[in-house]
């Protein structure tokens, strides 16, 4: 029997400072330096910019039947500013709120920091291409990660490509591999992250095939990207990936350059874009790939473009298919009593991954780690500027013979189920909220879980 469990958690900045019963994590990733918040800051004064889901259908607004085989059970928790103290409303009693054990968050420390790739093979260093003097690369199957690992190629749903692959540094070869969708960006069905089997615990995979790849081992990741800088940067993404750096350049040079990501203090795609040769600008466009690829495979003809200062961190936001689904669920619930589009955040989305991950993983239940880590909510929210923030989560548990279908084995929206909870709908419509973090759905052990994030600028 699957049993589908609902929380909708909210904390005002006021009531959470002082709240007693805390338990102290010194292993989180610290995310409240100055140049983290200031990062945070810079991603909400851009909040006109931010995508949303548009109008959406609009749908009966009367309370959805509740199928027998998927019972709700709903928990709603509140912050009691006379006491400091949770307060829990709960027909649950499989997810108590006292007596739970809180479990140690153990961070991985298996894998090697990574900064730059290792220079793949070269089979020939003739001049390529329309530029003269551009290596001209050739690669045979089986390209490995940057780190040495048996990585995956970056699509294991990709479509096939002839062997070899021909690589170099021309307009023209580069732009054959700009403007390529992962299948986490097309099919909800691939938005299920298995935390105990998947090659990255942490996050889905995108994927953009073997051709793709070739061009990654060619380059010089040293040049554009460093793991420090991309985890102040970007701190709820790096703990979301626990800090893991050969995970983090792995998302840097796969999804991170395709959203025009800063990956070091010197090279902002922004304003190499600005100040780079106009074919160059011509051919790429808005696909912000292209310009890392071309200034990394050209660099001895590109180090002299002022690369380093007068663009924004994030040139654009790329949402998964499961992503963008529950933001257009949430905003046509939204729609239907008047309520402006709620904004979609992607640092807010990798906190809504990083809950996911731990209740399906690590064992936390409902919103006891958003109880326990009152530092983290707290930097949060100052880093935002925020009054208040909040989650509304969904776990379901599967059993043997279950575990074959539904969001146990494929990603799967949650907003519906929270439409049938009275506190995880006001939740969605709620006028205060400014910002949403749809994460996407984590597997572990037979548990599902899945997490929104809201917050209250």
């Amino acid at each position: 029997m699957k049993k589908i469990v609902l929380i909708s958690v909210f904390a005002s900045v006021v009531c959470l400072t002082g709240c007693s019963g805390k338990t102290e994590n010194n292993n989180v990733p610290a995310i409240a330096s100055s140049y983290s918040a200031s990062a945070i800051s810079e991603r909400v004064s851009e909040l006109d910019g931010a995508p949303s889901s548009g109008s959406g259908a609009s749908i009966s607004a009367s309370e959805p039947e509740i199928k027998p085989e998927y019972p709700d059970i709903v928990c709603t928790v509140s912050w009691n500013s006379e006491d400091n103290a949770p307060v829990a409303s709960s027909n649950d009693t499989s997810e108590s709120e006292t007596g739970t054990k809180i479990p140690h968050i153990v961070y991985s420390s298996s894998r090697d920091d990574a900064g730059s790739v290792p220079a793949a093979s070269s089979g020939d260093t003739s001049a390529s291409g329309s530029e003269p003097g551009i290596p001209h690369i050739v690669y045979s199957s089986g390209q490995g990660s940057s780190n040495g690992s048996s990585a995956p190629s970056s699509s294991g749903n990709a479509p096939a490509v002839s062997e070899p692959v021909s690589v170099s540094g021309s307009i023209s070869n580069i732009k054959k591999i700009c403007g390529l969708k992962s299948k986490v960006e097309t099919s909800i069905d691939a938005c299920i992250v298995d935390t105990y089997n998947g090659h990255n615990p942490y996050d889905v995979a995108y994927d953009y095939g073997k051709d793709y790849d070739a061009f990654v081992s060619a380059c010089d990741w040293s040049l554009v990207f460093d793991a420090d800088f991309y985890i102040e940067s970007f701190p709820l993404l790096a703990m979301q990936y626990h800090n893991d750096k050969a995970l983090l350049l792995e998302h840097f040079r796969t999804i991170g350059i395709h959203e025009g990501r800063q990956g070091n203090k010197n090279f902002n795609v922004g304003v190499y874009k600005a100040n780079c040769k106009s074919n160059v600008k011509n051919a790429f466009g808005d696909n912000w790939e292209g310009y890392y690829f071309y200034y990394m495979l050209n660099y001895g003809s590109e180090k002299s473009v002022n690369t380093s200062s007068g663009s924004k961190l994030q040139q654009k936001t790329t949402m998964t298919a499961l992503q963008a689904a529950e933001l257009k669920g949430v905003n046509m619930y939204r729609k239907e009593v008047g309520v402006f589009e709620i904004k979609f955040d992607e640092e807010l989305a990798a906190y809504a991954n990083y809950r996911a991950y731990l209740n399906s993983h690590d064992g936390w239940k409902a919103h006891d780690w958003f109880e326990a880590d009152e530092d983290i909510t707290n930097s949060i929210m100052r880093a935002y500027n925020a009054s208040s923030m909040g989650e509304n989560t969904t776990t379901q548990h599967c059993n043997t013979s279950n575990c074959t279908s539904h969001r146990c084995n494929y990603g799967e929206t949650s907003y519906e189920y929270y439409r049938k909870s009275e506190s995880h709908y006001k939740a969605m419509i709620a006028e205060k909220n400014d910002l949403i973090g749809c994460g996407n759905c984590y597997k572990a052990a037979g548990v599902v879980s899945q997490f929104d994030a809201f917050i209250n600028l």
